[in-house]
């Protein structure tokens, strides 16, 4: 008898953005967050699951992975399931050409 491995579908591609506030508290801290993308998109962060970590990370690059569902105002919310911090390369390194 044999039996079939299932392989686990990909998930869609992470969003990858710099996290910014988006509503400050009283005290001026940041109460909401959201995900601002190189394509001007904005994704408001769902302080559900490992959404809340992200609130210490504000002006940082990140590659987020979850679940997005828009309101009926329009506004896409993002519910994060992991996240990962990116670093950018240093200005001064150079990058050797790629072969052809």
């Amino acid at each position: 008898m044999h039996t079939k491995k299932h392989k686990k579908t990909p998930g869609p591609p992470p969003i990858t953005g710099i996290i910014l506030p988006s509503k400050w508290n009283e005290q001026g801290k940041p109460a909401r967050i959201a995900l601002h993308t190189d394509d001007r998109k904005e994704y408001e962060i769902d302080f559900g699951g490992a959404g809340k970590e992200l609130l210490d990370l504000t002006y940082k690059k990140v590659a987020v992975q979850g679940k997005l569902r828009q309101q009926l105002n329009g506004r896409a919310i993002l519910s994060v399931r992991q996240y990962q911090i990116i670093k950018d390369a240093p200005e001064d390194s150079v990058s050797s050409p790629q072969a052809v």
